[in-house]
């Protein structure tokens, strides 16, 4: 009995010790990409389209590697105080995951507050948003991605609807300036 306690404890804290890594992890690649994201001006917004950044990350605690692909959004999303008007990210992530971030604010997920996403001038669609694992409320990983990945892959310009935070409903757009390329 006493080897059956023993053996459950360890797995109870192997597993603690795997959700730990990976949200600090989770918490280092948004990090990252918030770091990645400080907001051009106005006439630097103008001068060029939005190209992608690309970057490589460990996944996991078993040090996979991801790479991830970022684009910034051609408008802002206006915030009442405390927060500030920001543009938003919408990150790709070469083992499917599609996320939504904005650098200040949140933004609202659960069962009543999906995503609407139009690609090029096509019928919007409805899309899921959920939390990520950290909790999180400045990001929000779309479901499913399969849609938003084949759109970003053929280089479409994408327009997301979300709602914030005592913000409301708002749309950021996305026009890439080239098809989405991940390894």
């Amino acid at each position: 009995m006493r080897k059956l306690l023993f053996a459950a404890l360890v797995i109870i804290v192997s597993v603690m010790v795997i959700l730990i890594i990976v949200r600090d992890e989770t918490r280092e690649l948004n990090d990252k990409l918030r770091a990645s994201s400080i907001p051009p001006t106005a006439s630097a917004i103008a001068a060029a389209a939005p190209s992608w950044d690309y970057q490589t990350v460990d996944r996991d605690a078993a040090a996979r590697k991801a790479h991830v692909g970022c684009i910034q959004s051609d408008d802002q999303i206006s915030l009442k105080s405390p927060y500030e008007n920001t543009f938003a990210r919408l990150c790709f992530r070469s083992d499917g995951g599609v996320w939504l971030s904005i650098a200040s604010g949140q933004l609202l997920t659960g069962d009543s507050h999906d995503a609407r996403i139009r690609f090029s001038n096509s019928a919007p669609r409805s899309f899921s948003l959920e939390q990520p694992s950290d909790y999180s409320s400045d990001a929000a990983f779309i479901v499913p991605s399969g849609p938003v990945f084949a759109a970003a892959r053929a280089g479409k310009k994408i327009a997301v609807e979300a709602t914030y935070y005592e913000a409301g409903i708002q749309t950021v757009t996305f026009s890439p300036d080239s098809p989405l390329v991940l390894k």
